[in-house]
């Protein structure tokens, strides 16, 4: 995957998406759209876009769970 170092505040979404065609939509609001992309087993982005430039760029880290085939199970939990 590439590093962030690629991405700029104000880049086109387009060419976000040119990147990154795997990315989904995780937020809609407003004039605001968020995608989601995995970039590997641990960590995932959050790329905010208003008027279809660049505004906000997020790492954030997955769940330990979010990578197994199904979620923890009620008696698993503690």
């Amino acid at each position: 995957m590439k590093g962030t170092s690629n991405y700029k505040v104000g880049m086109e979404e387009s060419d976000f998406l040119k990147i990154h065609p795997e990315a989904v939509i995780s937020n809609l609001e407003g004039t605001q759209k968020t995608y989601r992309v995995v970039r590997d087993e641990r960590f995932y982005l959050l790329a905010t876009f208003e008027d279809e430039r660049l505004i906000k760029l997020e790492e954030k880290e997955l769940p330990p769970y979010w990578n197994k085939k199904t979620a923890p199970k009620e008696d698993q939990e503690q």
